[in-house]
């Protein structure tokens, strides 16, 4: 992979041979001229591909006596170029107007031939080449932000891809160096690398964290000094320290309780040709760096608040039009169904038709609860509420002792604990119409087979996972396929004469379940029944329900 093109304009054949050798390389691509006309013609041939042009501020061209590098550089950035490269002077003159058509050129840096090596020019040339791949007047940027804001369930996790998918590729390769970023988002530290044998959550981070941030502005990389900060950790965190002993970490940007830095470790010459040190190379990325990520990280932000609101209105929208179409529906048939029982009061004894009754109450229900969740307040803060100081174990307990279903309090128990983001309302309605289900199927089953229900509350890769269930008598797969409809029905049983026999349960508690998980939570709660392993009674009949109920942490992966 190229790690940016570089345009280098030089009248010094032996300086330009040698820079364009050195970031060869080190996997750049480099154009070089040392006269006028030939950076005109690369600037045209290249026009929107030059990363970096580092120039010679006083190109002298016999031809062109009175231009130099900065005119032809600014000759090109007419208010045609959209998207114009990095600038970096590399000259032995200081004098005052140059300085000023830098200043016109908006050059990122302005630097003496006689103060500064080619290796310190090298670290610039990184720092510039990652600051326009991160540039949001990039079209390509723009394009990855958007993919990003598109595909995340919530504003975390938008974050933590710009800092997984988009920071961490633009900085591989090109900082010469291996490096880690450290994302602090409400209270937690996490850990995005490349490189092995660094977990993505750890103690140690955090610590870390907070002393690169301990100063508003560091006039300094902070360095990890392994043999001062041993006394403050954890014994078990002392492998990833020793291999983080001399990183330098400097801070990218803060918003709010949101954190992120770059620490630049020592590398293996092995692994890096000609590796950067650590504390030289980040020096120059916070020169550089700050603005462009503090801008792009921004873009993320605003870009993800209104794409949530655009989804949000649609959301309503559409909920508000199914719930008027439910109402209409339902109120017609209800109203309908009822004159016809009226007339013939002799159809009440009919099953079709009670079924057929208790569907248009259902479809009414559902589209008044469609309309309240339509004019239901969308702030993001109420839906992620953290049910705080309130273990999921025992909410469970308490639910279940709140139910009156006339189940022992003994059938249901509860296996591990952890935390759901949701309010309290919310996560009351979504767990007791589960449990509700369970204890009716519970009731219903046949004696000679243990209904015993169970619930497990554990993590999995990307958040909080809730697993009902029981051993009761597994329904139909076609009528399991229904159950979170909103006239999901208990049984479906046809005699020879394709007369409906058996009771009818309509299950909108479910449903509302299901659609509080789904629309509010970005969760899933789905039947995975046939997951069990297959276990039959004396009938033949399967055996035992489970439902899954997941809901998407803020940082997929991690928890407490």
């Amino acid at each position: 992979m190229s790690l940016g093109l570089i345009l280098y304009i030089e009248d010094s054949e032996p300086q330009r041979k040698s820079l364009k050798m050195a970031l060869e390389h080190r996997g750049f691509k480099v154009e070089v001229a040392g006269d006028v006309a030939t950076a005109r013609n690369l600037f045209e041939k290249l026009r929107g591909q030059i990363d970096v042009v580092v120039l010679d501020m006083r190109l002298e061209d016999p031809q062109w006596p009175q231009m130099n590098g900065a005119d032809v550089a600014i000759e090109y950035c007419n208010p045609q170029t959209l998207y114009p490269p990095e600038f970096l002077i590399h000259s032995a003159y200081s004098e005052l107007d140059y300085y000023k058509l830098a200043l016109r050129l908006g050059a990122a840096t302005y630097l003496e031939k006689s103060e500064y090596k080619q290796v310190d020019l090298i670290r610039h040339i990184r720092a510039l080449a990652i600051r326009r791949f991160l540039s949001i007047k990039r079209p390509e940027t723009m394009d990855r932000i958007q993919r990003i804001v598109e595909t995340s369930l919530n504003r975390s996790e938008a974050i933590v891809k710009f800092c997984r998918d988009e920071l961490k590729p633009q900085f591989s390769g090109r900082l010469g160096t291996p490096f880690l970023l450290l994302l602090t988002e409400d209270g937690r530290t996490y850990c995005y690398t490349d490189e092995a044998g660094l977990p993505e959550h750890l103690d140690l981070y955090k610590t870390i964290q907070a002393m690169v941030f301990s100063e508003i502005r560091p006039a300094n990389p902070f360095i990890v000094d392994a043999d001062k900060m041993s006394k403050l950790l954890d014994p078990e965190d002392e492998e990833v320290l020793k291999r983080l002993n001399g990183a330098a970490f400097i801070p990218l940007t803060i918003d709010g309780n949101i954190r992120l830095s770059v620490g630049l470790l020592a590398a293996d010459p092995h692994v890096f040709p000609l590796p950067e040190p650590p504390a030289e190379m980040a020096s120059v990325l916070a020169r550089h760096l700050e603005s462009a990520v503090i801008e792009t990280f921004l873009t993320v932000l605003t870009t993800w608040a209104e794409h949530h609101t655009i989804n949000e209105i649609k959301r309503k929208g559409l909920i508000g039009i199914s719930a008027g179409v439910r109402l209409s529906v339902g109120r017609h048939h209800r109203s309908s169904l009822q004159q016809l029982k009226n007339s013939f009061p002799s159809l009440a004894e009919n099953n079709d038709f009670e079924r057929l009754h208790k569907m248009a109450e259902n479809l009414q229900y559902t589209g008044n609860m469609l309309d309240s969740l339509a004019k239901a307040d969308g702030r993001k803060e109420q839906y992620w509420l953290r049910v705080e100081g309130v273990s999921l174990n025992h909410f469970l307990k308490s639910e279940w002792t709140d139910l009156d279903n006339g189940v022992s309090r003994d059938a249901l128990s509860i296996h591990g604990d952890c935390e759901i983001h949701a309010t309290p309302e919310d996560l009351s309605v979504m767990v007791s119409s589960i449990l509700q289900w369970f204890a009716q199927r519970f009731i219903d089953t046949p004696r000679g087979i243990e209904p015993h229900i169970s619930v497990n509350c554990s993590y999995y890769d990307k958040g909080t996972e809730l697993i009902f269930e029981d051993r009761s008598r597994r329904l139909d797969k076609v009528l399991r396929e229904h159950l979170f409809y909103p006239f999901a029905e208990t049984t479906m049983t046809f005699a020879d004469n394709d007369v409906f026999t058996g009771d009818v349960g309509l299950y909108s508690s479910l449903f509302l379940a299901k659609i509080r998980v789904e629309t509010r939570y970005n969760g899933e709660l789905e039947d995975i029944s046939d997951s069990l392993t297959s276990t039959a009674d004396e009938a033949g009949e399967n055996i035992g329900h489970r439902f899954r109920m997941r809901f998407p942490e803020l940082h997929p992966g991690v928890h407490k």
